[in-house]
């Protein structure tokens, strides 16, 4: 197994910027703790744990190749299966990656990590 196998992406939300930070903005220390790097000041600060979302990368992909990660909103692209007008919010339940309320992605679909995958799923930007 290799190291990059072990290491876990993930971006941190900022709710009150209502975005994404850079991430050459933050580090996360190993308590799980946020912290970004104030420029004006130079130097470290904690973030209010109120105030970020750590967003785990899911290892899986929508059909355009993008990333999917904790919390994103997706489609399905595929309407014979699924109405592919509604969206869904992506969390980790019951030991696996869930599209919505219903849809357990590991129980669903056998190879959910290669590169478009995921039964047609587009994120929503």
């Amino acid at each position: 197994m290799s190291l990059k196998s072990w290491i876990m992406k993930f971006k941190i939300y900022h709710k009150e910027f209502e975005r994404y930070l850079p991430s050459d903005e933050w580090f996360v220390n190993g308590d799980g703790e946020v912290f970004f790097y104030d420029m004006m000041d130079g130097e470290l600060v904690k973030c209010d744990p109120k105030i970020v979302e750590i967003r785990r990368f899911t290892e899986m992909y929508d059909v355009n190749e993008d990333p999917i990660y904790e919390s994103d909103m997706v489609r399905f692209s595929l309407p014979s299966v699924h109405n592919m007008h509604s969206t869904y919010e992506i969390n980790y339940r019951f030991g696996g990656w869930q599209v919505g309320d219903n849809y357990n992605l590991n129980e669903l679909w056998s190879d959910n990590t290669e590169v478009g995958d995921v039964c047609g799923l587009i994120l929503i930007k």
